[in-house]
């Protein structure tokens, strides 16, 4: 998963895709991916995923570039249309339209 700041959420909930300045990995704790792979989205405190998409660099091209530039393109998020389907569905603690929020300070 991408991990990310409450904060972060609310571009994301907007229409952005994941720039690598979002992310919340602490110093050498970025986890390995590759580009193409399918990884989910979640705010750090909040365990529960909020959105899923395509990394677009791998872990090295990530750590070469300072984490700079756009990391996951964003396919689905709560509350897009998808989400809409069907009308019937339970919201998670913490989810607003707005922002994801931490439910605790453990990550």
């Amino acid at each position: 998963s991408f991990l990310i700041h409450p904060p972060v959420s609310d571009y994301l909930l907007n229409g952005a895709d994941l720039m690598l300045p979002g992310c919340a990995w602490k110093p050498g704790k970025v986890p390995p991916f590759l580009a193409k792979e399918k990884r989910s989205v979640l705010v750090a405190g909040n365990g529960m995923p909020f959105a899923v998409g395509t990394t677009l660099v791998s872990q090295t091209e990530a750590l070469k570039s300072g984490m700079q530039g756009k990391g996951l393109k964003v396919l689905h998020i709560v509350y897009d249309q998808l989400w809409d389907f069907p009308a019937s569905k339970s919201v998670p603690p913490g989810f607003t339209p707005k922002r994801i929020e931490a439910l605790s300070v453990d990550n």
